[in-house]
């Protein structure tokens, strides 16, 4: 039997449609005629209806079964999901991410503290349930346990502005973000159960942006950090002296070469300042007291050279560690001092001296 006239011109106009409209071409249909669909409301149509049909034929009968597997990869997850960040002054920090939660807890506890000790310092579900998005980037705490300091992005743009915090008696926090004077432009008191204050904590206008790692010196009365670039590089590295206007940070080290991006990091022993800067074959690193650094200047460990990555650790008091690795081809010694080749090509070796 076969099917009605109008039936088939319907059909094969429609398949004419989806064959325009693969080929980037928009077109509707009026009067007989073709005509140019400006503005793509026969392709949204299309697409509609096929995602219904995808929806339909595939989806429906499926939900059953995908229901059944969702419970039960949940429930071969741990209620919570905790992870280290590291420890300063006397306190543990970490994240912890309760259950049935898509974004953790900020959190701390004292060394060898049982939980109900635990203090909730930032509770990004709730930024992003005011702000529509809310990650946290570099993080630290300082020596002092009085303040800690962590990079913040409310809109995805990965622009990261820098907060400087005081940690509250009750766990909570006073934090700031710096712009016109230091600690200021106040975002509320932060507590277990959300902002004191009602609706989403606002934010100054002025805010330092794009800030990319940063250390806490000086026994948390200064914090290091690096800066972009117009480019997204991490190009400077500034001192910023808590309770001074940002204006006020000093330079410490201006990586002008733009295949170069700075990073910062502290010895083991909490001694030294490392500002290294590494490009795709290369690296050198300068150092700056960690309890004395304003005032001082970052002293070049070694200058760059082709092919060569290095790093430096402390060892003991005055004593320092340089590993090195040469990326040269062909080459088979080692970086300096007594390693020796590690194949062709990668060499590393390790010297002890004194700053």
């Amino acid at each position: 039997m076969s099917r009605p006239r109008s039936t088939t011109l319907r059909r094969s106009r429609l398949a004419g449609a989806k064959v325009m409209a693969a080929c980037g071409q928009h077109v509707g249909r009026r009067g007989g005629h073709d005509f140019a669909d400006s503005a793509g409301f026969v392709h949204k149509l299309l697409l509609r209806e096929e995602n219904e049909r995808v929806r339909r034929l595939l989806l429906e009968p499926s939900s059953d079964l995908r229901h059944a597997l969702r419970a039960e990869m949940a429930g071969a997850l741990p209620e919570s999901d905790e992870g280290h960040s590291g420890e300063a002054g006397g306190w543990e920090y970490y994240s912890r991410t309760p259950a049935r939660r898509d974004l953790p807890l900020i959190c701390r506890r004292p060394m060898g503290g049982a939980s109900f000790q635990e203090q909730v310092l930032l509770d990004l579900s709730a930024l992003a349930d005011s702000h529509g998005y809310a990650a946290v980037g570099a993080f630290a705490g300082s020596p002092d346990g009085r303040r800690f300091a962590y990079t913040l992005d409310l809109e995805g743009s990965e622009e990261w502005r820098l907060v400087i915090a005081e940690a509250a008696s009750d766990g909570g926090h006073d934090s700031g973000l710096v712009g016109s004077s230091g600690l200021i432009g106040s975002i509320g008191r932060w507590l277990v159960g959300g902002w004191q204050s009602s609706g989403p904590p606002p934010l100054p206008a002025s805010t330092l942006r794009g800030v990319d790692s940063l250390e806490w010196v000086d026994g948390g009365e200064a914090l290091a950090y690096t800066a972009r670039d117009g480019r997204g590089r991490p190009a400077r590295a500034l001192l910023h002296t808590i309770g001074s206007h940002h204006t006020e940070d000093v330079l410490l080290v201006e990586e002008e070469e733009e295949s170069c991006s700075l990073c910062l990091s502290t010895t083991k022993d909490g001694a030294w300042l490392a500002i290294s800067s590494h490009s795709r074959d290369s690296s050198e690193v300068r150092l700056l007291p960690a309890t004395e650094a304003r005032g001082a200047t970052p002293r070049l460990v070694a200058p760059r050279e082709a092919g060569v990555h290095y790093f430096v650790e402390g060892l003991a008091p005055n004593c320092l560690l340089l590993i090195s690795r040469s990326a040269r081809a062909g080459g088979g010694s080692g970086g300096g001092g007594s390693g020796g080749g590690r194949g062709a090509g990668d060499g590393g070796g390790s010297v002890g001296g004194s700053v």
